[in-house]
């Protein structure tokens, strides 16, 4: 599915059931060319389409008493385990699968198959329950669960169709392997998700991901009746981190893979789920209190199955939060200053970008995330340093684990970070406090060497500067930089500018003492999607060192 993207504009291709072939961008209506990459990723989709019919015909064969829709679940899944030894094992990413084209795939469609089970009751004691193992569940398992190798979302999911299975099919020697085994369910739950509650890879995206498989585990050890306190108390906290690290409105920061629209309402449906699993967890009122405020209320799957259950509670107010596992800080202002976010590392290399100690400020310079990996700009543009706001040295890209240290304050109003492995012999610092309304941002680079330092700054927004500009050219080509276009000498004493999104404006100042013996130069670079652009603001020294301080306000404009 990452390689269904459209080759013009990075959207994703609009999946058409009945045209194979047929691969057609919704938003600029180019037709990509029939590759194979393209094919096998329309047969996910098929095969995903199907499998979610069944799951659907479950739910309407308890609801609506229909036997039909029953018959239709278990000729379904019976026609696919007596063919299951017929399909070729294939895939040259993240594992090989049979039915899907890839070991992650796989585990996912045999859980959206269990589930259907589970739903209907189905009793897999019985022959024709032991018939499905043999074809079809077991040697799925036996496929999946041996290309588990490390902690990782993928493997996740292999520990929860394996513990599935298990469950259903009543295989204890099955549950007790994939358990307690090195890279199983205990293992990664336990260190997937940190202290913190963040899944270790540090994307939303993926941590909602790995969530949706330990979520579907512990509920099929609940129909086990198997008890594991510790998985509880690491879901509440994982279903609950991020509404204390989103933005007004809910919007989460799009660190490292994963799209740039991740919104704790878009997730509040599959939290559902998890609130009945977990409705008698001592700190319940937790999660309630994040679904009553972010749920919109709309008729959906996991509220006609599980129940809405609003709490009148309200636990915390968000305020300053430094989450030090996942190297993380969300400074909120009790005034009218921009709420900030620093990313100030990260813990692996798996999905991770090379853009310690970035800034996001809502909602004008937000990090990206990225498009689907068929993308050439996911390969030369969102993965770089250069497209995130922090600094570069040389051009290149930070290395991409970085062990940053970071402070908050007590009163919550002045963050600040270190960082000394992002470029051998450089270390980066970031200090972002309140002064008033506004917000300071103060960033120290020092060298043992002199090197080519660029301060970097993304913003979207209708644009004003203050100053003169002249045409430029800059040398750099790898790394991200041959994104960048229309670009400009900025000439000056006072370096002034002003952004206009969503009826707000970003003014943001420098003062002249900070560029003796600096080149500025504006931008355009791409935004997400890739058809938006967005200023990019380039401040240059070749030196030792560097001391940048800029401050922000943040002014809502009425009408």
């Amino acid at each position: 599915a990452h390689d269904y993207v459209c080759p013009s504009c990075s959207a994703n291709l609009e999946y058409q059931r009945e045209q194979p072939s047929v691969h057609r961008c919704p938003r600029c209506q180019t037709v990509a060319e029939n590759t194979k990459k393209l094919s096998e990723a329309w047969q996910y989709y098929r095969r995903r389409d199907i499998s979610q019919g069944i799951e659907a015909a479950a739910l309407t064969a308890v609801i609506d008493n229909d036997k039909n829709a029953c018959d239709f679940v278990l000729t379904s899944i019976r026609w696919y385990a007596e063919h299951y030894k017929k399909f070729a094992e294939h895939g040259s990413h993240a594992g090989k699968g049979k039915a899907m084209g890839q070991s992650l795939d796989e585990a996912v469609w045999c859980c959206t198959l269990l589930n259907a089970l589970f739903t209907i009751d189905f009793n897999g004691e019985l022959e024709v329950g032991k018939k499905l193992y043999k074809l079809l569940f077991k040697p799925l398992v036996k496929l999946v669960l041996p290309q588990s190798r490390s902690i990782h979302n993928i493997s996740l999911w292999h520990a929860a169709a394996a513990t599935g299975a298990a469950v259903l099919f009543k295989d204890d020697t099955l549950l007790q392997e994939v358990l307690n085994s090195g890279y199983g369910a205990r293992a990664q739950i336990t260190k997937g998700f940190t202290e913190d509650g963040i899944w270790f890879e540090n994307s939303p995206g993926y941590h909602f991901y790995a969530l949706d498989a330990a979520t579907t585990l512990v509920h099929y050890l609940y129909a086990g009746k198997v008890s594991e306190n510790i998985f509880y108390d690491r879901l509440i906290k994982a279903w609950t981190v991020y509404s204390k690290t989103s933005f007004e409105g809910g919007l989460i920061p799009a660190t490292n893979d994963g799209g740039n629209s991740e919104t704790l309402s878009s997730i509040a449906p599959s939290a559902l789920k998890a609130a009945w699993l977990l409705r008698s967890h001592p700190d319940i009122n937790f999660l309630q209190s994040f679904i009553t405020k972010f749920h919109e209320k709309k008729p959906c799957i996991q509220a006609l199955v599980y129940g809405f259950q609003p709490t009148k509670k309200t636990i915390y107010e968000n305020k300053s939060i430094l989450l030090n596992n996942n190297k993380m800080c969300l400074l909120r202002s009790k005034d009218s200053a921009p709420d900030v976010f620093c990313k100030y590392g990260n813990i692996v290399k798996s999905h991770a970008h090379p853009d310690a100690l970035s800034i996001s400020i809502h909602p004008f310079s937000m990090d990206t995330g990225t498009t689907g990996y068929g993308s050439r700009l996911y390969r030369e543009w969102y993965t770089k340093t250069i497209s995130h706001s922090t600094v570069v040295i040389d051009a290149r890209d930070q290395n991409q684990i970085t062990g940053g240290t970071a402070e908050l304050s007590k009163d919550g109003t002045c963050f600040s970070a270190a960082v000394s492995d992002a470029y051998q012999g450089v270390t980066i610092t970031r200090e972002l406090c309140y002064i008033g309304s506004s917000l300071r941002d103060t960033v120290n680079v020092k060298s043992d060497n002199a090197h080519q330092i660029d301060w970097v700054f993304h913003v979207s927004g209708e644009g004003s500067f203050a100053g003169s500009f002249i045409p430029a050219v800059l040398k750099e080509k790898e790394n991200g930089y041959s994104w960048l276009s229309n670009i400009r000498k900025w000439q000056g004493a006072f370096l002034t500018a002003e952004w206009k999104l969503e009826n707000k404006l970003l003014q943001f100042t420098l003062s002249p003492e900070y560029l003796h013996g600096t080149e500025v130069y504006f931008a355009k670079s791409p935004d997400n999607p890739g058809n938006l652009y967005r200023d990019t603001i380039i401040i240059r020294k070749n030196a030792k060192n560097l001391m940048i301080q800029a401050d922000y306000r943040v002014v809502n404009i009425c009408g």
